[in-house]
C-alpha cells in the first residue's frame, strides 16, 4: 500500500514537472549556437565526452573566428541550463538505447566494474540508469563552477590565421572567464592485482568476451610498444590474432585490440574484445590467444611484421597532421592528456624505436595470469 502511494505521488510530480517544462519552453530557443553556426558556414559542429577529457569541435570560414570565440568563451563564462531537465531525459533515454538494450555494452561495463572497482574508470562515461534521476541543476552547477576552470582548458586554432590577431582575440573572450583554484583529487593509489578476475553476463545474445591486462597509463615509457603490440594483435587481416581466430579457426566473427581501454591517463587495461560464434568455444579461443602472446613472448615479432605497423602507424598520423581538424584534435589531445604539445613531434621517433626485443619484454611483464580480467557473454534461452 505504502509503495502504491509513493508511485501514485511520483506521477503527480512528474507530470507537474512536465506542465512547467512546457511551460518554460517559450523562453527557450532550442540549439541556437548551432543554428547560428550553421548560418556561418559551419562543418562538423560536434562535442563529446570521453574517460579524460570533454572536446568540443567546429569547422568554420577563417573570418568567423570572433565569432567563435564569442560564442564558446559565453558557454563557459555563465552558462545557463535552461533545458536541464529535458536534456536528462534524454541522457536517461540515451542510456537506455546504448547500453541497456545492447547486451555487447552491458558486457564492456560489467568488464569495467571487475577490472577497475572503485577506480574512475570503473563506471561508464554516461553513468548509471539508477542516479541519473537524482541529478539535480544546483549539483550540476556546482560540478561546471569546480571543474570547466580555465587551468584545466586547452584551445587548439589550426588554419589560415595570424598568430597575433588571433591570441588577440582569444584573450578578449577568453580573458573575461576568471582564474578559479585547480581542483585537487585525493591521489589514485592501486594495489596490484594478485588473482585472474572473471565475470559472466547471462543476456539474449550471441556470445562475446572481453579480456584485458593491467598496464600503466600512457605516460609511462612502456606505452608506444603497448600500441604496436595491439597493431600486431588485432590490426587488419594480417594481425595475429585476426588471422588466427577470424580467418584460419573461425572461432569470432570479429576480434578488436585496444591498447589503453576505456582511458589514458590514469592505470587502464589492454584489452581483446572477441565476438564469438558459439560460447563453447571461450577456451579454444583463449588458448589461441595465449599462444600467439607466448610466441611473442619467446620469440618476438618479425622485423618485416614490424615495419609494416610502423609504416601504417606513420602514414595514418600523417594524414591526421594533414587535416586541420585532425592536427587541431592531436594537439590538444597531446596537451592535456600527455601534459605537453611538443610531444606528438617525437611520437613517430618513439614508435620506431619500438623493437623485437622490447616487445618480448613488455608481453613477459605484463601479460601473466595474475594480471588478467575476463567477462563472458552467457547467451540465454530466446
Amino acid at each position: 500500500e505504502e509503495r502504491t502511494k509513493i508511485e501514485a505521488r511520483r506521477k503527480v510530480l512528474e507530470n507537474r514537472l512536465e506542465r512547467w517544462q512546457k511551460s518554460a519552453q517559450k523562453f527557450v530557443i532550442s540549439e541556437e549556437d548551432s543554428q547560428a553556426y550553421s548560418l556561418a558556414g559551419q562543418m562538423g559542429y560536434n562535442a563529446y565526452t570521453t574517460t579524460d577529457v570533454t572536446n568540443y569541435q567546429i569547422k568554420l570560414p577563417a573570418h568567423r573566428l570572433e565569432m567563435w570565440a564569442e560564442l564558446e568563451s559565453n558557454r563557459f563564462l555563465d552558462p545557463v541550463l535552461r533545458e536541464f531537465y529535458p536534456e536528462r531525459k534524454v541522457i536517461k533515454e540515451e542510456r537506455r538505447m546504448r547500453y541497456d538494450s545492447r547486451p555487447t555494452s552491458l558486457l564492456y561495463e560489467l568488464f569495467l566494474k571487475t577490472a577497475f572497482g572503485m577506480s574512475p574508470y570503473g563506471k561508464p562515461v554516461i553513468g548509471f540508469e539508477k542516479s541519473m534521476h537524482r541529478l539535480r541543476l544546483k549539483e550540476t552547477r556546482e560540478f561546471f563552477d569546480t571543474n570547466y576552470v580555465p587551468s584545466r582548458m586547452v584551445i587548439a586554432i589550426v588554419g589560415d590565421i595570424e598568430f597575433e590577431k588571433t591570441f588577440a582575440i582569444m584573450e578578449k573572450y577568453f580573458g573575461r572567464i576568471k582564474a578559479r583554484p585547480t581542483p585537487e583529487f585525493p591521489p589514485t593509489v592501486y594495489e596490484p592485482q594478485k588473482g585472474r578476475r572473471i565475470a559472466f553476463l547471462e543476456a539474449k545474445n550471441s556470445p562475446a568476451m572481453i579480456t584485458g591486462w593491467a598496464r600503466p597509463s600512457v605516460l609511462h615509457p612502456d606505452d608506444r610498444a603497448f600500441e604496436v603490440l595491439a597493431r600486431l594483435l588485432g590490426d587488419g587481416q594480417t594481425s595475429r590474432l585476426v588471422n588466427r581466430l577470424v580467418i584460419r579457426d573461425k572461432l569470432t566473427g570479429d576480434v578488436k585490440v585496444g591498447s589503453s581501454t576505456p582511458g589514458d591517463k590514469l592505470d587502464t587495461q589492454f584489452t581483446i574484445f572477441a565476438d564469438v560464434f558459439d560460447a563453447a568455444s571461450y577456451a579454444a579461443i583463449e588458448k589461441g590467444i595465449a599462444e600467439e602472446l607466448d610466441r611473442l613472448r619467446n620469440e618476438g615479432p618479425s622485423a618485416e611484421e614490424l615495419q609494416k605497423i610502423k609504416n601504417r602507424y606513420i602514414a595514418e598520423l600523417v594524414h591526421t597532421l594533414q587535416q586541420n581538424a585532425g592536427l587541431a584534435d592531436t594537439l590538444s589531445y597531446y596537451d592535456l592528456i600527455m601534459q605537453d604539445y611538443r610531444k606528438m613531434f617525437s611520437a613517430i621517433e618513439e614508435v620506431e624505436q619500438v623493437d623485437a626485443a622490447k616487445i618480448k619484454a613488455l608481453v613477459a611483464k605484463y601479460f601473466t595470469e595474475t594480471q588478467n580480467t575476463t567477462v563472458y557473454l552467457k547467451p540465454t534461452g530466446k
